[in-house]
């Protein structure tokens, strides 16, 4: 695990915060749009933020029965490890910077992504 751990963290990290940002931009858009129901910026992201973590316990008993290279199972399970860790991150920033104001995904993104740094550090 500590042997990968540069490329778990930018699997994790970068693959969690795309997929988060995928899914706001599609939630709050639809909402817009009124396809959903109406949400907030922050609603949007905190939704976003709950979903975006995968949980591949199929794929690590898959890759078990299989026998796959020890560094791939190394990899995907230290991702899933981490990526509970990085929506907890984003979904506890987004809801700091935006329950109280008229949040929008473009004009708060740096806040949040400085909330995420700050709070990953704590």
């Amino acid at each position: 695990f500590f042997r990968n751990l540069g490329t778990i963290s930018v699997l994790a990290v970068g693959g969690t915060l795309i997929a988060i940002l995928f899914t706001w931009a599609c939630i709050y858009n639809l909402s817009e749009m009124e396809v959903l129901m109406p949400l907030s910026g922050a609603e949007a992201g905190a939704f976003a933020a709950l979903i975006s973590a995968v949980d591949p316990v199929a794929t690590l008993s898959t890759f078990g029965a299989l026998g796959v290279d020890p560094k791939l199972n190394n990899l995907v399970f230290g991702e899933s490890v981490l990526n509970d860790a990085v929506s907890l991150i984003a979904f506890r920033s987004i809801l700091h910077y935006g329950v109280f104001t008229e949040f929008s995904p473009s004009t708060h993104l740096p806040a949040v992504l400085g909330g995420f740094v700050v709070t990953g550090a704590a």
